[in-house]
């Protein structure tokens, strides 16, 4: 059961029973979209620039994991899945401003292991990756008018040490600068 609170009036109530795995609503009165099943959305809807359809991608959790995502029209409800994506794990969804395609962050296990920026094109449903290096992204938007894409980039940099435990002395066995050398992670073989 999801519930509704105000808090203004110190008030909580009864929303929608037999709550699925996903309910969108765009006017908190009744569920405009609802999908049954397991896992959830990876990040918040983003509505079409010409405010058509709402792209959601959903997440399934392992075994079967994967991304599937559904535009949904606001004016009837309907839902259809317009992308799936067995093995990749994409979420932060954001249309880009002249409605050629969806910007998305995450990993696809067939090509990375760090969470990358993805561009879904529209309405073809073509999946290209945008980054292709160590670091992570988070977080991407597309501005109103420019033709860039924006994200949070985070990198890890791993060294290994050598302890000795009777002198507690303290040997660095590597000295990374960057994540494409560090020692733990991914590999390039």
């Amino acid at each position: 059961t999801l519930h509704r609170s105000d808090l203004s009036r110190r008030k909580t109530e009864r929303f929608l029973d037999e709550v699925d795995r996903f309910v969108l609503s765009h006017n908190g009165e009744k569920p405009l979209y609802r999908r049954a099943g397991p896992g959830g959305p990876g990040g918040a809807p983003s509505w079409s620039p010409d405010a058509k359809p709402i792209a959601v991608a959903l997440l399934l959790p392992p075994p079967r994991g994967g991304t599937t995502v559904v535009l949904v029209d606001p004016n009837t409800g309907e839902g259809r899945d317009f992308f799936k994506r067995p093995g990749a794990f994409l979420g932060d969804i954001s249309w880009l401003p002249d409605n050629s395609g969806i910007a998305m962050v995450g990993f696809d296990l067939a090509a990375t292991l760090s969470n990358q920026v993805f561009l879904l094109t529209y309405p073809q449903g073509q999946l290209r990756r945008v980054t292709n290096d160590f670091n992570n992204y988070e977080g991407v938007t597309a501005g109103g008018t420019d033709e860039a894409l924006a994200a949070i980039r985070s990198t890890a940099l791993s060294n290994l040490y050598l302890i000795d435990p009777a002198s507690d002395q303290t040997v660095p066995l590597t000295k990374t600068a960057s994540p494409e050398n560090s020692p733990v992670g991914v590999n390039i073989l």
